[in-house]
């Protein structure tokens, strides 16, 4: 079986699996970061803050910057 990770990856799945072995680990590896940051927001009642240098806006993981900071970066590259 193919693995199913919704990029289009011809690898096999693992047995009992629906990933391979890298989509896989990137599953585990975001789900680890997203329990880590609702512990942080349950304990403290902050929620994750973009990591640019000065913004202080709330950013969705596994992103590490906020929506707009994400665009100037991506604007920024571009260039």
């Amino acid at each position: 079986m193919r693995c199913m990770s919704g990029a289009n990856c011809a690898a096999q799945a693992l047995e009992s699996e629906r990933f391979c072995t890298v989509h896989l680990a990137e599953l585990h590896r975001i789900r680890a970061e997203l329990q880590a940051e609702s512990k942080l927001e349950v304990r403290t009642g902050r929620k994750p803050t973009c990591q640019r240098p000065g913004c202080a806006n709330p950013r969705i993981p596994p992103n590490s910057f906020c929506a707009e900071c994400a665009e100037a970066v991506g604007d920024e590259l571009a260039a």
